[in-house]
């Protein structure tokens, strides 16, 4: 059994225990088609009242993260006025609605 103390910083997550941790892991977000997520670590843990924790880690030397939200907002309408099939506005609100983010 091990904690993963710099959670502690949220009460919530003070008693965090690691399930499993896996380097280069590959998965898949959501139920559109394409390419995995390719992640440098997938941390599985639980809290003390036993809800699931998934932490994904994207390690960046020097390079940027990627798109903010609403660049991706834009890209997705881009993509959408060039393909109307194209499942990119549909893809972001789904992953803002599950994970509860709007920037």
């Amino acid at each position: 059994m091990v904690v993963f103390s710099p959670l502690a910083t949220d009460p919530r997550l003070g008693d965090v225990v690691v399930r499993s941790a896996t380097v280069e892991a590959r998965t898949s977000f959501d139920a559109y088609g394409g390419n995995v997520r390719n992640h440098d670590l997938v941390v599985r843990a639980v809290t003390a009242d036993g809800e699931p924790i998934v932490v994904c880690v994207e390690a960046k030397a020097g390079e940027p993260l990627g798109a903010t939200v609403a660049e991706q907002a834009r890209a997705g309408a881009k993509a959408m006025h060039a393909n109307p099939n194209s499942n990119a506005s549909a893809r972001l609100a789904g992953l803002v609605t599950r994970l509860g983010s709007s920037e």
